[in-house]
């Protein structure tokens, strides 16, 4: 059995880069704590195979976890989008790590597919005991939750994540501690 040092950080090896290819909010997450992105890999994140036609969650669906694709590609539909393709380094219901989140379509597997899927609660929990960590995820949290309600008044929402630009602006607000 390996030492649990080793143990976490060969999860960090293994799962890491789903999470910091996909988000750049795990990129700075891992600056501010790598003990914490070492955690998070270890803990709270989980490996997942699905095949060609599984659904991994539908409309109306409580959110159980964030889904990162490492690889294959997911089909998303719902009423504000009628299909759209998740490849690798990919994000789906991201909201679930901010906020209380019901899914608003369906996800399904357009072929075998690698996911990572990280679960909210533990995710908050062991960012909660690495205070470096902590802080930048409240922050996005917030600044996440205000994008969500000001695209919520002009639009329909989806699972899909925020475009690029508002992604990699939130991250920085989140983290940088000039702005804050």
């Amino acid at each position: 059995q390996l030492s649990e040092p080793l143990a976490n950080e060969l999860a960090r090896a293994v799962v890491g880069p789903a999470l910091t290819a996909a988000h750049p909010f795990f990129a700075r997450y891992e600056q501010a704590s790598s003990r914490a992105m070492q955690k998070l890999c270890s803990s709270a994140a989980t490996q997942l195979c699905v095949s060609a036609g599984d659904i991994v969650f539908s409309s109306g669906e409580a959110a159980q976890s964030a889904v990162f694709v490492r690889g294959g590609a997911l089909a998303y539909c719902s009423a504000a989008v009628s299909s759209h393709y998740v490849k690798a380094r990919g994000v789906v219901a991201e909201q679930a790590l901010w906020f209380t989140w019901f899914h608003r379509g369906v996800l399904r597997a357009a072929s075998h597919s690698d996911l990572v899927t990280v679960s909210p609660e533990k995710f908050g929990q062991l960012t909660r005991r690495h205070p470096e960590a902590h802080a930048g995820a409240c922050r996005y949290a917030a600044l996440c939750l205000a994008e969500i309600r000001f695209t919520e008044a002009t639009s329909m929402l989806t699972d899909l994540p925020l475009s690029a630009a508002v992604t990699q602006e939130l991250v920085r607000l989140a983290f940088d501690e000039e702005v804050v």
